[in-house]
């Protein structure tokens, strides 16, 4: 609520005396309540003095008491709600049973309706969601008795949450429906913008984010048709919607919907959501590459957060503009932001309610960058309790999601790897069901830095491509360009220096296309030197490998060349054997004895040859010849030789001379090996072995 409207409702209750003056005071607890709880505590309890006395005089005199209960009562009312907005829930339901006891009195069932819809939210801020339930069912059944149908649509709605918070999904969405087919029904405008925020916020966490970026148009529409709660509602309508659709990527409208609402907030002095919506847009700017236009709206904000001493804003702000420094490559500024906003967090208790979305945003945002200064054992243990009460329910999972993708982008800072690999991965199954892909990009990237730290390499891989393939599809420059910086370290890592550099040529194109002369030269003078020194490793690699595999080929020429030799002298003795036992005349015992030792002879050389030949190709090429063994157990020891021949790269020329074979008799081997490794048509045997 505006100042100048509380000033205005303050004039009017002084112009009051007796009832009237309490009836009013009544009101303005109410409304203060939600800004200035102890002034409305202050208040109420002066003006329920006032009331008793009163009240307690009637009674001395004999006179009407209706009008005095009645007061009394709405001022009880009035104070219970305050007092369940400074959390006192016992002194609240104290004050509300008294006052629903003097409704009945005077038998006033419209306002008893309101008594019991109060209780509902206390007896809901204390968990207590069935009891609350039951409040609520009490109020519709007062209705039916008393005809009176007014705040049927309103308790529907109330209803439908609730029944969200117990799991209880289809009879919620229910809920809702029938509240608005009644506020519609009656053309009750208030309550049918209610409802309809209820059920975005429903579809938004639970259900699907098109429904509630197609709910908060309506309300939007609607809001801007009939201004039913004036400019501050509007104004956080527009934000709420221009959220949604940066979620689902839809940039362009978004952006148009904050400057629409930033004006708005600005015109009505509503400094804290002139914030939040410029954060928005700078994050927006910086995502699309616009660093300019994203500092600028960062500064905007640090101001407004100055000037409303919003120190926690302050520190966000100031995290957020180290952000765009760090983006820009201007390592100096953004320490220097960074440093600034760890001492402002520093001097903060974060766990007051109204610092819980700066702190959550402004914390997240230094552990992204690993902001040295930061107190990561204290703010670990304070998303560690957030988490813990939306365990409990208290949040939905959009915000869950966000949440615990923080708390791992802590534990990962503080070096607790196994941890915060474990939060990223539930923050990503999480973003992966609600349809995030805003966000499923973002921790995936995390998670590819954290791998890679690990030694994980494929699997870092595997998350930032995808990461990547979500960036280029939505158009966010920035991300894009920092998954092709990070698959160029990961590719450094594990040695693929090729992969790398074609990531960081990549990186200078994108670089090029969107950046400013200056910031691109900061960028490029970086990755130049990455790139030297990727190419500086893979030569140095390469020449190693070179000369190695030249000592191998080298070793096994000699060793073939000595076989060679061995076998055609082998061939010779076998030959002038062979011509002797030729002159032996006749079939006597002695030509047949002769002729079996000289095949014995033969084969055993073969075989001896055979098997040292093996054991020099299963030293140099181990894989190859343990997969032959174990895949192919049907090849013949002749055809495990020639596979292990044309393993080294010898023609069929070279086969004929070395098996001492004719041509024809390799091909044969060749065809039945083809066959016994079931090698496809179109490939070539050669280049079927060399792969293996």
């Amino acid at each position: 609520m505006a100042n100048d409207e509380l000033q205005g409702i303050r004039r009017t209750v002084n112009t009051y005396r007796g009832l009237r003056k309490i009836r009013a005071e009544a009101e303005l607890v109410e409304k203060l309540a939600s800004v200035d709880v102890d002034e409305a505590l202050a208040i109420a309890g002066d003006s329920a003095g006032r009331a008793r006395s009163l009240l307690a005089k009637a009674t001395r005199r004999n006179a009407d008491r209706r009008p005095y209960q009645l007061n009394l009562a709405w001022i009880l009312r009035a104070w219970a709600y305050a007092q369940k907005n400074a959390r006192n829930y016992a002194e609240a339901g104290v004050l509300l049973s008294e006052s629903v006891a003097l409704f009945e009195t005077v038998d006033d069932g419209s306002e008893l309706i309101r008594c019991y819809q109060l209780r509902h939210l206390l007896l809901r801020d204390q968990e207590k969601f069935e009891a609350a339930l039951a409040a609520l069912d009490r109020a519709l059944e007062l209705g039916k008795q008393t005809g009176d149908h007014s705040q049927d649509a309103v308790v529907f709605g109330a209803q439908g949450t609730l029944l969200t918070l117990l799991g209880r999904i289809d009879e919620s969405v229910q809920a809702f429906e029938r509240g608005l087919d009644i506020a519609r029904a009656r053309d009750d405008t208030f309550a049918e913008l209610v409802l309809l925020v209820d059920l975005g916020t429903y579809h938004e966490n639970y259900g699907s984010i098109e429904k509630a970026i197609e709910i908060y148009r309506q309300v939007v529409r609607i809001e801007k048709q009939r201004r039913v709660f004036g400019i501050s509602n509007l104004a956080t309508s527009i934000w709420k919607l221009a959220s949604l659709l940066s979620l689902r990527e839809n940039m362009d409208a978004a952006a148009e919907y904050l400057e629409e609402g930033i004006a708005l907030a600005l015109d009505a002095k509503l400094h804290l959501l002139a914030v939040h919506m410029l954060v928005n847009k700078a994050r927006l700017n910086t995502y699309r590459a616009n660093y300019v236009n994203g500092l600028e709206c960062a500064r905007q904000a640090l101001g407004l957060c100055a000037s409303a001493g919003n120190a926690a804003g302050e520190a966000m702000c100031l995290a957020l503009m180290g952000a765009v420094h760090h983006s820009v490559g201007d390592a100096q500024g953004a320490a220097e932001h960074f440093a600034k906003s760890c001492a402002m967090y520093a001097g903060l208790n974060e766990h007051e309610p109204a610092f819980s979305n700066e702190v959550l945003s402004g914390v997240t945002i230094l552990a992204e960058y690993r902001c040295r200064e930061l107190d990561t054992a204290r703010y670990s243990a304070f998303f560690a309790s957030v988490l813990e009460a939306d365990r409990r329910g208290s949040s939905a999972d959009v915000k869950l999601q966000g949440i615990r993708r923080g708390y791992g982008l802590l534990l990962h800072c503080r070096g607790d790897l196994d941890a915060a690999r474990r939060e990223y991965l539930l923050a990503l199954r999480q973003s992966r069901q609600l349809g995030l892909r805003y966000n499923q990009a973002n921790i995936q990237h995390f998670l590819g830095k954290l791998l890679g730290e690990q030694g994980a390499y494929d699997e870092a891989v595997r998350h930032v491509n995808e990461a990547l393939s979500l960036a280029e599809a939505d158009g966010r420059t920035d991300l894009t360009r920092r998954l092709h910086e990070l698959l160029a370290s990961l590719y450094a890592g594990s040695n693929q220096a090729q992969d790398a550099l074609a990531h960081l040529l990549r990186l200078r194109v994108i670089e090029q296309e969107t950046l400013s002369p200056q910031v691109l030269r900061i960028l490029q003078e970086r990755s130049t030197r990455v790139a030297y020194d990727l190419l500086l490793r893979d030569y140095e690699r390469s020449r190693e490998e070179l000369a190695a595999s030249k000592d191998r080929a080298a070793t096994l020429t000699r060793s073939l060349q000595s076989k060679d030799a061995r076998a055609a002298h082998y061939s010779d003795v076998l030959g002038t054997v062979a011509a002797f036992l030729r002159q032996i005349p006749g079939d006597s015992e002695f030509f047949q004895r002769a002729r079996q030792l000289a095949g014995i002879v033969s084969g055993a050389l073969g075989d001896a040859g055979w098997q040292e030949f093996e054991a020099e190709v299963r030293h140099r090429d181990e894989d190859f010849m343990l997969r032959l063994a174990r895949d192919f157990p049907g090849l013949t020891l002749v055809e495990r030789k020639v596979c292990s021949l044309i393993r080294l790269n010898n023609t069929t020329k070279d086969l004929c001379r070395l098996l001492n074979v004719s041509p024809r008799t390799v091909q044969s081997y060749r065809y039945r090996i083809r066959k016994k490794l079931a090698v496809p048509a179109q490939t070539e045997l050669n280049a079927f072995i060399l792969a293996m």
